[in-house]
């Protein structure tokens, strides 16, 4: 669906609400042209978290090896530095989870859901619904890896109760193939972690889990850091106003239809032709989301400024060199 905004923000009193940008480019331009860049993707959470519940995200796991130490949320804590085997560093599951006469096989006693697999499980409560592009994982950065998740998925849902796996999200390493760790050396081959991607962007979901089925030879598991890289929340509409002194404001581009904004960049034609030096980017609607995301504007214009006595040049340079950038 696509969602209006309804909140109050507003650029000025007369202009319309939505989240905006502005822009001060110092002297009255006449933009002809606005670029701009979506987000490829971007990694939830988006805060460091120190806690089970915050800002809108709820951590829970199906079991925890001590409930002060070695805890779940823990894995969303972004630390990557010091020595990840300190309880404030790593979440390590309760009891023995895996057979231990094969243990990299799951015992049947965890489960996520009926129609789930077997096996720990880490959940994470987003505060909005995502579509999922990758996750990364990470071991503990130690010399045995036997604790490191060997066989694992992720699942989502939409109400905590009905879950679906994710397709391509299924993972299964070698027996001598751990995820990586992220090591305290800075020339550390396996310095970030495991990435996996997707072969298609799932779904949008606000909760996901992680099932780990085996591990590569521990009753336990145990994980440093968990990462979920989602597609951002695009732009669908957006109006641009101009200003000569950042309070009257005049619209001077309505994007009412589809914007279809990529991370390569989407021009649009601006057919106002006066000049200013405020700019103001309004957004009105987006693709669905609670919030938007964008990774560049730019203004640009056509005519030529002599800064010859600036540079002590003969050159003139087009403003289009000069584009303001956010």
């Amino acid at each position: 669906t696509i969602g209006d905004y309804l909140a109050s923000s507003k650029l000025a009193s007369i202009t319309d609400a939505g989240e905006f940008i502005k822009l001060d480019v110092s002297s009255a331009i006449q933009a002809e042209t606005l670029t701009l860049k979506s987000v490829s993707e971007y990694k939830e959470p988006r805060i460091n978290m120190s806690g089970y519940n915050q800002c809108g995200y709820e951590v829970s796991a199906s079991s925890e090896y001590n409930t002060t130490a070695y805890m779940a949320w823990q894995v969303f804590d972004n630390l990557r530095t010091g020595s990840p085997n300190a309880h404030d560093d790593v979440w390590v599951s309760s009891g023995t989870s895996y057979d231990s006469g094969n243990s990299w096989n799951a015992n049947t006693v965890r489960q996520l859901a009926t129609n789930t697999e077997y096996g720990e499980w880490l959940k994470l409560k987003l505060p909005d619904k995502r579509k999922l592009v990758a996750y990364k994982l990470s071991r503990q950065d130690y010399t045995s890896f036997d604790s490191a998740p060997r066989k694992f998925r992720l699942y989502g849902s939409n109400d905590d109760s009905t879950w679906t796996e994710i397709a391509g999200s299924a993972v299964t390493r070698g027996a001598t193939d751990p995820i990586n760790a992220y090591s305290a050396s800075p020339n550390a081959d396996a310095a970030s972690g495991s990435r996996f991607d997707l072969s298609t962007v799932s779904p949008a979901y606000q909760y996901f889990a992680l099932v780990i089925e085996q591990t590569h030879n521990y009753q336990r598991t145990a994980l440093h850091e968990f990462e979920l890289f989602c597609q951002p929340a695009s732009i669908e509409n957006f109006k641009l106003y101009g200003s000569p002194d950042n309070s009257s404001w005049t619209l001077i581009h309505d994007q009412n239809t589809s914007a279809n904004i990529t991370s390569s960049g989407t021009d649009f034609t601006i057919t106002n032709s006066n000049s200013y030096q405020h700019y103001g980017l309004v957004i009105t609607k987006n693709g669905g989301y609670h919030n938007v995301s964008l990774a560049e504007m730019k203004l640009g214009v056509t005519e030529s400024v002599d800064l010859s006595n600036y540079y002590n040049k003969t050159e003139t340079y087009s403003k289009a060199e000069l584009d303001p950038r956010i």
